[in-house]
């Protein structure tokens, strides 16, 4: 064998073994996010005022592949009760695209079953909501949304119920809390 040969053939091999694919970067591992110890504390201070709202419980536990933040509420306006739950949802993986791909599974399913609980359920991409009939006769005021916070990588669940005579400002409550914690992320 001609020296030339073995060179080549050694050139071969080398090049090959030095030559890898070079990973995808939309495909990097990622883990779930870090969510707020005490999600209670992420919420507005002018809306805990409006309703009188005071925390009954808060629970945050997280692991790289999924993260869970629980903040639920009590108050009074005008003399009647408010309830307020708020969830968020984070998902990590081993690849980036899987984890969207399993927060956006998590959203359609929330949403599904909203939507098969409750008639007059509202969908985006990013969000379905649903207020309860306005009847001033029951003066009960209900509202949830669902919504996706990409930034975060979490799914975000506000759940306020109101039997008063500010029954009717609840959905409107809600919506905003949601898009202030999209605006703000989870952490301020």
């Amino acid at each position: 064998m001609r020296i030339s040969t073995v060179v080549a053939l050694v050139s071969v091999v080398v090049l090959a073994l030095g030559c890898s694919e070079d990973p995808d970067p939309g495909d990097a591992p990622v883990q779930a996010a870090r969510l707020p110890a005490n999600l209670c504390e992420q919420l507005p201070a002018v809306v805990l005022g409006r309703w009188s709202l005071t925390e009954q419980d808060h629970r945050t536990t997280s692991s790289p592949d999924k993260g869970e933040a629980l903040c639920t509420m009590t108050g009074s306006r005008a003399g009647a009760p408010v309830t307020l739950a708020v969830r968020a949802t984070s998902f990590g993986d081993l690849e980036e695209s899987s984890a969207t791909d399993r927060l956006t599974e998590d959203l359609a399913a929330a949403c599904e079953e909203l939507g098969t609980d409750r008639r007059g359920t509202e969908r985006t991409e990013n969000r379905c909501t649903w207020v309860a009939p306005r009847t001033p006769r029951t003066q009960l005021g209900e509202a949830i949304d669902i919504s996706r916070n990409l930034a975060a990588q979490a799914v975000i669940e506000i759940e306020m119920g109101h039997a008063g005579q500010n029954w009717s400002q609840v959905g409107a409550e809600v919506v905003n809390l949601a898009l202030s914690l999209s605006a703000d992320g989870l952490t301020r």
